[in-house]
């Protein structure tokens, strides 16, 4: 239905969808962001792009039997979530799981990918010869500071974010959000002064 409304109503779409979601993004992207003297701004912005409108949870697992470790990581993890679990990714080279619980919101993010690419960054983080000891055992709730105190610890838990499908790899860039904020605001008000006028003719 969205990629319809989005064909055939296309100022409705950025009016009623895109911008309301762009606002939400850049509102929550700069409650979240911080100033650190370890970590680099671009891997805070990974992070809070992968968390907005999600909840994450990481579990390392004693396991290589991959349905032993989703039905570990799903028993786990799904009391810590405000909705369902939607999807669940496992690292088979040291059994590390992540759950992701999204809002039904999130749920346009491959609708926006397919049709507005310049609005989307890219986790393309390799992995890290890093072993936290944040996941021994213990399900590791994340946040936008979860290991901010180590650098490589912090890369450690982004990379791990990325997981599948596509549309999980991919997050929000706050530039392209803010600006495509800032351009439907203007037309919006825009719009609303010609009616105005056209009202007082």
């Amino acid at each position: 239905m969205l990629d319809l409304y989005y064909d055939i109503d296309n100022w409705g779409f950025k009016k009623n969808v895109l911008f309301p979601l762009c606002k939400s993004y850049t509102n929550y992207y700069e409650k979240n962001f911080f100033n650190s003297n370890f970590i680099d701004s671009e891997d805070i912005e990974q992070r809070i792009g992968c968390l907005f409108m999600r909840e994450i949870c990481m579990l390392k697992v004693n396991t290589n039997n991959a349905h032993e470790s989703f039905k570990i990581i799903k028993e786990s993890t799904e009391q810590y979530f405000s909705n369902p679990i939607s999807c669940m990714t496992c690292f088979t080279d040291n059994n590390i799981c992540t759950s992701y619980s999204d809002a039904p919101q999130r749920k346009l993010m491959p609708l926006l990918l397919k049709r507005l690419p310049r609005l989307f960054k890219t986790n393309d983080l390799t992995t890290q010869d890093y072993d936290t000891t944040l996941l021994q055992s213990n399900v590791l709730c994340i946040n936008v500071r979860t290991g901010e105190a180590i650098k490589d610890e912090y890369l450690y838990i982004n990379f791990y974010l990325k997981g599948e499908p596509k549309e999980k790899r991919c997050y929000l860039s706050y530039r392209a959000c803010k600006e495509e904020e800032e351009h439907i605001s203007k037309l919006i008000r825009c719009k609303e002064n010609t009616s105005i006028f056209i009202e007082g003719l």
